[in-house]
């Protein structure tokens, strides 16, 4: 064999040892293992969002049920007004007034009487005439001022008599010969006394008088409307909230005791941004 074949047969048994060795190689390493999924129950080691906890804090809005009362915004200790009222009719004094004998007190009714009238004072036990009061009362008057201390044995006056306190009546004697208007009992202290007061507001072109009211709790106070059209108020001391006077009528506001110190204000369309009368209780 020359060198070149001997170069040839070298390269062939390198190649064939190689070969051999690969093949022992492969025979001895085991087989590759399949990767197992995970059982159901086997927890997953990815972590998972946690849901924030609810602060202890937040509010839950229950809605009301089918026997939920809405609260009454009605102030504690009011009544209702009563019904307005038509015809002319004494105010002032009312049932169970108080005067202290000494300053001027307001006899006062609806509208004017459109005739000339006169005035008495009657005991309300007895029934009695005590005296006369006034003895010209003129047609366009709505009311007059007394002091409650002195009465006129006669009607066009002369002398007088003193009045003691008591529980009396004011009588209205309109000289057209309609019936007389007779007040309420009421009752006259000694000077001093603490007084229990109606008061009357009158409507008149859409403008009270007085607009601003200072009275005792337990006082009746009277909105009469004197314009020849009706009117709305509105006030938290009504019931229904809005009422409606109409030309002539008169509305009775009671109050109580218990309102002392409180003050009401009552609205109407013809003073939109402002209190159209204000009621302060003492």
């Amino acid at each position: 064999m020359n060198k070149k074949q001997y170069i040839v047969l070298g390269v062939f048994i390198v190649v064939l040892v190689g070969g051999a060795y690969v093949m022992g190689r492969r025979a001895a390493s085991p087989p590759p293992i399949a990767e197992q999924a995970p059982a159901q129950n086997q927890t997953s080691t990815t972590e998972q969002p946690v849901p924030s906890a609810v602060s202890a804090t937040q509010s839950i809005t229950a809605k009301p049920t089918a026997n939920s009362v809405a609260p009454s915004t009605k102030p504690t200790g009011t009544t209702s007004p009563t019904a307005p009222k038509t015809g002319i009719r004494i105010l002032s004094p009312s049932e169970g007034d108080t005067w202290a004998q000494g300053p001027l007190k307001r006899i006062e009714w609806t509208s004017p009487l459109n005739a000339l009238a006169s005035a008495y004072l009657s005991d309300a036990i007895t029934g009695k005439t005590v005296g006369w009061i006034i003895a010209a009362i003129e047609p366009w008057q709505t009311g007059f001022s007394w002091d409650g201390r002195f009465a006129y044995v006669s009607k066009t006056g002369g002398n007088t008599i003193p009045v003691n306190p008591g529980q009396y009546k004011i009588h209205v004697v309109p000289s057209d010969g309609r019936a007389e208007m007779v007040s309420a009992t009421f009752n006259i202290a000694p000077e001093k006394s603490n007084e229990r007061l109606s008061v009357v507001i009158r409507i008149s072109e859409q403008k009270p008088n007085p607009a601003i009211v200072e009275t005792t709790a337990g006082s009746l106070v009277y909105i009469v409307n004197n314009d020849k059209t009706s009117i709305k108020l509105l006030s938290s001391l009504f019931e229904t909230a809005e009422v409606t006077l109409s030309a002539g009528q008169a509305l009775q506001i009671v109050t109580t005791p218990s309102q002392a110190g409180k003050y009401y204000s009552i609205f109407s369309p013809v003073l939109p941004y402002q209190d159209f009368i204000s009621i302060r209780l003492k």
